[in-house]
């Protein structure tokens, strides 16, 4: 039987994501229209506004009533949603790869949420979560993550073409971002903090330092991961380094929260086959939009596109793209 709990933050991950895709395609329209249309352009900054400021709490909510692991794929869905809205608010025509990739990641999705519907939400006080902050599991994987961000970060920063090609700098860039924020766990356990705020012997858990760690660390994953995406978007093609930015939150979000909630163990054989296979099938989705080529058409060339992400715009005729980089207004995936 699916737990209310779960059911309520599969709605609320949902509709987060719904609500950062009407803030990247809202804000897009009223730059369209900035000068032809001022009006438009007002009513379309608002609404996205309204956006941003609403899914921040609705990921919060979310993280409170949902798996960790549940949540990091609704996340994915908003390949979609920026799909939906583009075309029919912005007019823009979706090539062949961006529907196999939206329908990809809609079977991914899916599959997730039926392998995980007979999970209930962790819900823990402050001795259960600092036990999880020192499980061998966590403690392996903390050592791992540390490795592999800190060798992204030291790609990041190299200039030099013969000690790191500028292909695997722009593959960090985009890797980078996604790793950092996809540290969800710190997030729902800043929420647990808040929601169960005293210790089993009485006392505040504000009393206690690693509390102030643990929320620390929720505020640099969020802010850390939104900073590097912006700065790769300034550097390099944003219709590569925003997807691969959204893979690796997924990634991260999902296998950092099967670590530390441990939330697969409770799956079936069957199940966890299903959360595999469904995981794959939706980062592949996403992955898609990493190589949008057009369409060939009669011999016609490629079909003019145009994309926005994080306030950086490009422009696709004829195969060449030409690149107008602009103050980034919204980095948030």
């Amino acid at each position: 039987m699916v737990h209310w709990r779960w059911s309520l933050g599969l709605f609320l991950g949902l509709t987060a994501t719904f609500c950062a895709s009407i803030n990247k395609v809202f804000w897009k329209l009223g730059h369209n229209n900035h000068v032809s249309n001022p009006k438009i352009s007002f009513y379309a900054n608002c609404v996205a506004t309204f956006a941003l400021v609403v899914n921040p709490v609705l990921d919060m909510l979310s993280l409170y009533f949902a798996p960790q692991t549940l949540f990091a794929a609704t996340a994915g869905t908003g390949t979609v949603f920026n799909l939906i809205l583009s075309h029919y608010i912005l007019k823009e025509k979706p090539t062949s790869l961006d529907i196999y990739g939206a329908i990809a990641v809609l079977i991914g999705c899916t599959g997730i949420a039926w392998s995980e519907a007979n999970i209930v939400p962790t819900e823990d006080n402050y001795e259960k979560m600092i036990e999880r902050f020192e499980s061998p599991a966590f403690l392996s994987y903390l050592s791992i993550t540390t490795i592999f961000i800190s060798t992204l970060l030291f790609v990041t920063v190299q200039n030099s073409e013969s000690c790191c090609p500028e292909g695997l700098r722009k593959f960090a860039y985009g890797s980078l971002g996604g790793s950092i924020g996809g540290q969800y766990y710190l997030v729902k356990s800043s929420i647990s903090l808040v929601a169960n705020s005293e210790t089993v012997t009485g006392g505040s858990v504000f009393q206690e330092f690693d509390s102030y760690l643990i929320i620390g660390g929720a505020i640099l994953a969020a802010a850390g991961g939104v900073i590097v995406l912006n700065f790769g978007l300034k550097k390099y093609d944003a219709l590569f380094i925003a997807p691969m930015y959204q893979a690796f939150l997924v990634i991260y979000g999902s296998v950092s929260g099967a670590v530390f909630y441990q939330e697969l163990s409770d799956l079936t054989f069957g199940e966890l086959m299903m959360f595999c296979f469904s995981f794959v099938v939706m980062i592949m989705g996403i992955c898609c939009c990493m190589w949008r080529e057009g369409e060939e058409g009669g011999g016609k060339g490629l079909v003019e596109r145009k994309e926005d992400y994080g306030g950086m715009e490009g422009v696709i005729v004829g195969g060449v793209e030409e690149k107008k980089e602009e103050e980034v207004i919204n980095g948030m995936l």
